[in-house]
């Protein structure tokens, strides 16, 4: 079995002994590269680059996986080795549609939407970064896809501390201009944070050995000075100002107006955090989109510069209300509309929505309460709505008010309804997405969590980057361990655990551990919808609900009542498409 990717040469010389009949004198499979495959278009099928007889698969639920072959001429397995062969020879691959028996490579590759596998190298080049499994291969692979791109290579060397970081090699498609900012975006875009180079550096060729392979001693380490972005000071006062947020939010000092925010430790409720203090100290209401299409304070400086920002007086949001009513969109000729998210509390995954809505209304979501530091998590539904009902008067005093509540925030909302009215206040609107109406018993904190449950946990560290695919080592048995917990055992058992594997006692942990809490305790309250509202109600389903879920039972609970069913599932539904389709029909049917 060849041990890497064959080089055109490699194949010339192979096929000159042997003729086009002997790719199949080859224990599995051919894998080469583009030049070498138009040379020899008889070693290729439409199921890969297979031979007559024989099978392959890629096993993995993922982009790439284990080039895996079978077919005529497999072994039965090792001589006199069989727990060598149980581990090398399995069962088949369902995935791929192949039952019979097939042997693990070692190699690692991905099958292109035209049939073809792609060689990726070996398993045994994976590297572990942070307790991350990473394979440099298939970041490789993804870098080459872009336009600018004729060919890339990443590398994990030790850096002067010892530690080993991502390295990528790349060299540009004809007359394109290197630019490592582009190419690193264009990463982010398509890979998790764990996989993003440190650095890219630009090459004529990729050095080649004698006979055609990487020749990884001749890749020039990159100085420290091509590495980091080089420095400059903040010029303006506005500059000056973003570069103090910068240090209160991140661990640095005297960041440049060039540096990355996301590159300097940045992460999703850094986003959050700055864009209030944006609103709360500058007096300047900024996006967390804008923080992301903006992520330098050069960039930023000059988009609030040239009125990307709206100006805000200190009366108009106070602190606490600027604090918990996220902004969602730029727009301030209407009566705003506030969304109330799910059980984790925070409201920066309703961006799309708020977005979706920008010609329509104002949106706030609500971070509620127990999100931030030195917060108490409130024990039942018609507190958390009268808490709520408190921070939206300080936006708008008077109705007629306009709610949107999504999973456990369609109680809230409901609630929030209820509270409104009873006072004499008007409520234009009050939309429920896919919560049905049937009351919530409340776990108890000594029951154990269901398999949903932890499901719902790795979720939820894998939606905040504290762990990712593929998974670290320490995750592998972390969902057995949350299996035995209790409800009141789960967040102590996290911090601990995080503590010890994650290694890493930061702000965004210590949120990660504060928002799963709430959701936690959420879980735990009881509430049972009662009376009716005068509100027309409008309940949007997910288009993966049963179509004889009719009004998911909020009929009984509302006078004025109509349907709406969006594509996606519960969580896809606030996101892009579906957040179209109810800005549409609020549109149309409710005037907005």
């Amino acid at each position: 079995m060849v041990a890497g990717a064959l080089s055109v040469g490699e194949v010339d010389q192979y096929v000159r002994y042997n003729g086009d009949d002997g790719a199949c004198q080859l224990p599995a499979y051919w894998v080469c590269g583009d030049a070498a495959r138009q040379s020899h278009r008889a070693f290729y099928t439409d199921a890969g680059p297979v031979c007559a007889g024989r099978s392959a698969a890629v096993v993995s639920d993922r982009s790439s996986g284990e080039l895996c072959v079978g077919g005529a001429g497999l072994a039965r397995g090792y001589l006199h080795q069989a727990e060598l062969t149980a581990s090398r020879f399995i069962a088949g691959a369902p995935l791929a549609g192949i039952t019979e028996r097939l042997y693990r490579s070692g190699d690692l590759g991905y099958r292109r939407s035209d049939g073809q596998i792609v060689y990726l190298g070996r398993i045994d080049e994976q590297v572990k970064i942070r307790g991350y499994r990473i394979e440099p291969g298939e970041i490789s692979r993804v870098l080459q896809e872009h336009g600018t791109v004729s060919a890339a290579l990443v590398t994990a060397p030790l850096d002067s501390g010892g530690e080993r970081r991502l390295v990528g090699y790349v060299v540009c498609e004809g007359g394109a201009a290197f630019d490592q900012a582009l190419l690193l975006a264009y990463l982010r875009e398509r890979l998790p944070s764990h996989m993003i180079p440190s650095v890219l550096v630009e090459l004529a060729a990729i050095p080649l050995t004698g006979n055609g392979k990487v020749d990884r001693a001749a890749l020039p380490l990159p100085d420290e000075e091509v590495r980091q972005v080089a420095y400059e000071a903040p010029r303006t006062e506005l500059e000056h100002q973003l570069a103090a947020l910068w240090e209160d939010l991140l661990p640095i000092s005297a960041p440049g107006i060039h540096d990355n925010f996301f590159e300097r430790g940045g992460h999703s409720f850094a986003v959050i955090r700055l864009s209030q203090a944006i609103q709360q100290q500058l007096h300047t209401r900024v996006l967390v989109r804008d923080i992301y299409m903006h992520p330098t304070i050069a960039g930023l400086s000059a988009h609030i510069a040239a009125g990307g920002g709206e100006v805000v007086t200190e009366t108009a949001v106070p602190s606490l209300l600027s604090k918990h009513l996220l902004p969602l969109n730029k727009t301030v000729h209407a009566a705003p509309v506030f969304i109330v998210p799910g059980g984790y509390g925070v409201s920066n995954g309703y961006d799309e929505l708020g977005r979706a809505m920008e010609q329509l209304a104002p949106v706030y979501g609500i971070q509620m309460q127990g999100v931030f530091a030195g917060e108490t998590p409130l024990a039942d539904i018609p507190s958390i709505a009268a808490r709520h009902i408190e921070w939206i008067r300080g936006i708008q005093p008077e109705g007629p008010y306009r709610l949107i509540g999504h999973s456990f925030g369609g109680y809230v909302a409901y609630e929030m309804v209820r509270q409104l009215e009873a006072t004499g206040a008007d409520v234009d609107l009050l939309v429920i997405l896919d919560t049905t109406s049937q009351a919530l018993s409340g776990a108890t904190a000594d029951e154990l969590l269901t398999p949903a449950h932890v499901t719902a946990i790795m979720q939820f560290l894998e939606q905040y980057h504290i762990i990712a695919t593929p998974y670290p080592e320490w995750v592998d048995a972390l969902a057995v361990h949350l299996s035995g917990l209790r409800f009141g055992e789960v967040t102590a058992f996290l911090g601990a655990y995080l503590r010890e594997h994650w290694g890493e006692a930061s702000e965004h942990a210590a949120f990660v551990l504060r928002v799963n809490e709430l959701d936690i305790r959420h879980g735990l309250i009881p509430y049972r919808p009662e009376g009716q509202v005068k509100a027309p109600l409008l309940v949007v389903k997910a288009a993966t609900r049963k179509k004889d879920e009719q009004w998911l039972g909020w009929d009984v609970h509302a006078f004025t009542i109509d349907q709406l069913t969006v594509s996606g599932d519960h969580h896809t539904m606030i996101l892009e498409a579906s957040a179209r389709e109810l800005a549409r029909h609020l549109q149309k049917h409710y005037k907005l």
